[in-house]
């Protein structure tokens, strides 16, 4: 497969074939993923505490990250969305023929994308006999003679001026995709002038090929970087949620105490307050009860009080009283201080009548 930033890669190519039909091309796109940690997050295993403490100089700083912990992504989407431009224009430049649908990111079999992201099927010996041919080489397959030879195919260079050859030279043989190719018995290497600018065009474009991998290789390495100092990041907030999990578990357990007694406390006060109505009921009803005494004892008071008024009837010749009982003057209960007092006056009043009468 040939996929993601490896469609970058691709596109830097003149050509790209699939061996396979079913081999994958696509998944173009750009994306952002990290782990962000905010000021007070606790680790749930550790308990640390994460602490972020910027300048006041410096209120910018990491703010699309910290926004985006908070649940605002705008400014990481406009970042992303600037790379994947720049990714897609790579990828136009180098694959005229690529589609809109196929930059959306999806993953299409080499069979589906030939002649936009796939030039075709080939083996690697038929890649090797296209390029040969565009350098203005011939690929011959020989058979083997008998069953002593090798069954793989060999490779030469068929030139008029061709002569017996002798030093190897195999950078240049592996540039050209050719098996074999020496110098001559007098050490000389012989090359049409048509051969030897197709071999300086293809070493150019090779240093031209080297030189953006190796600036691809330096983006990688700072890409690497900050993937590590992202895991370093990640790992310190996985600590610090797992501390804040136990906090809040802790939390929780405390708050699911305190609620049972509180509930226990209600119910005591329900009750209490139950029995405190009770007792205001049965005061109300004392107090209207004694009321209600209160009123008979005045009404008799006030008819016991009548009759020491009225003129008293002749006594009885048996009966003799004395001046100090004649003259005595009754004692009411409305005088007296206490009950105790005036039940007492009660019964004097009584005593003093029947005696008069």
């Amino acid at each position: 497969m040939v996929m993601s930033l490896g469609m970058v890669w691709a596109s830097l190519c003149k050509k790209r074939y699939a061996r396979n039909p079913h081999n994958l091309f696509g998944c173009m796109g750009t994306y952002a993923a990290f782990y962000t940690n905010k000021d007070g997050d606790v680790n749930s295993v550790t308990q640390e505490v994460c602490h972020i403490i910027y300048a006041d100089g410096s209120p910018n700083k990491n703010k699309p990250f910290r926004d985006s912990a908070e649940g605002d992504d705008t400014a990481i989407r406009k970042y992303v969305n600037k790379e994947n431009d720049a990714y897609k224009a790579i990828i136009r430049q180098g694959i005229p023929n690529v589609t809109d649908e196929q930059l959306l990111g999806g993953e299409w079999e080499a069979q589906d994308v030939i002649g936009s992201l796939c030039d075709g099927i080939r083996s690697l010996e038929e890649i090797v006999a296209e390029m040969l041919t565009a350098k203005g080489f011939t690929l011959e397959m020989k058979e083997p003679s008998n069953s002593s030879q090798s069954d793989s195919s060999q490779n030469s260079v068929n030139n008029q001026n061709s002569q017996s050859m002798g030093k190897q030279y195999e950078k240049i043989q592996a540039a050209l995709g050719l098996e074999t190719l020496n110098s001559g018995s007098d050490n000389s290497l012989w090359l049409h002038e048509d051969l030897a600018d197709q071999l300086t065009a293809f070493v150019e474009s090779a240093e031209r090929t080297q030189n953006a991998l190796e600036a691809k290789q330096e983006d990688v390495n700072n890409l690497t970087e900050k993937v590590k100092q992202l895991n370093e990041q990640i790992q310190q907030l996985n600590e610090a949620l797992s501390v804040a999990v136990a906090s809040q578990e802790e939390a929780n357990k405390q708050l699911e105490e305190a609620n049972k007694v509180l509930e226990a406390a209600n119910a005591d006060y329900a009750a209490l307050q139950e029995k405190v109505n009770g007792y205001e009921a049965m005061l109300s009803e004392q107090q209207t009860k004694l009321e209600e005494k209160d009123a008979v004892i005045a009404e008799k008071e006030a008819a016991i009080a009548e009759l020491a008024a009225s003129p008293a009837p002749a006594p009885k010749p048996a009966a003799v009283q004395t001046s100090q009982t004649a003259q005595e003057k009754p004692f009411l209960a409305s005088e007296c201080k206490n009950r105790k007092d005036a039940k007492q006056a009660h019964e004097n009043l009584k005593q003093m009548l029947q005696e008069r009468m």
